[in-house]
């Protein structure tokens, strides 16, 4: 038992800290663990019932359920003829009452990724109003990830959230561990509360995850030529 903690500590450190180099953030803004679902409830919460939350339907919704589960109330807005985020109608029901737009890219069912130049700007408008998040699991087996990533923004100070996961292209399915790129006042209360204690997460995880935050680039990029090999029409 001792053992499986000095693991754990020595791996949340060593991940946070690698992660943070990775991302261009610093430390303090990297919240580790699968963290939609308690975010949706802190942000739910803060502020009392009522809250609105927006996302394209049908999508993923863990954050969304767990922000209804304590008042606040899901805003759905349907996939465009591309099957794509619809940003101008996601924008149109932007209002006082939103607590946060949620959104997946490359999406969850369709796998489309949107625009990057549409998305960010409809990112920078938007954050004015409400906490935007993305979730930006698949994204990193996409060519060109660092360009269509909207981690610049969180770096720039913007009211924007980037979640990543372990999961995907790192094969860690069945050890879910992710990270959130999260703006410095949610940053911190969401490490008040606990969220960032290495003692919640799976210890064989963390290790794993600890392992992964050291993969180099021209290993992720095996990774997605792997995918498009897999992907391709049988010739």
């Amino acid at each position: 038992m001792q053992h499986g903690c000095v693991a754990v500590q020595v791996g949340n450190a060593r991940g946070g800290l690698t992660i943070a180099a990775r991302e261009g953030v610093p430390k303090e803004q990297i919240i580790l663990g699968e963290i939609l679902e308690p975010l949706g409830t802190h942000l739910s919460l803060q502020g009392g019932p009522g809250g609105e939350f927006i996302y394209s339907d049908p999508g993923y919704t863990a954050l969304i359920d767990s922000a209804v589960a304590v008042g606040g109330r899901a805003i759905g807005v349907p996939l465009n003829s591309r099957l794509e985020n619809d940003l101008p109608a996601i924008t149109a029901k932007v209002s006082q009452r939103s607590r946060a737009v949620f959104l997946v890219n490359p999406h969850n069912p369709t796998g489309i990724a949107g625009d990057t130049g549409q998305l960010k700007a409809f990112a920078r408008t938007v954050s004015r109003q409400a906490l935007v998040i993305v979730d930006e699991a698949y994204l990193e087996f996409a060519d060109q990830f660092t360009q269509r990533t909207l981690a610049d923004l969180v770096r720039g100070g913007g009211n924007v959230m980037v979640f990543r996961t372990f999961a995907k292209v790192f094969g860690l399915a069945g050890l879910d561990i992710g990270y959130g790129l999260v703006p410095k006042p949610i940053a911190k209360a969401l490490n008040a509360q606990g969220l960032n204690n290495p003692h919640l997460f799976n210890r064989l995880a963390v290790v794993a995850a600890s392992a992964a935050a050291w993969v180099n680039h021209r290993r992720l990029n095996n990774s997605r030529t792997c995918r498009r090999q897999i992907c391709a029409p049988p010739p």
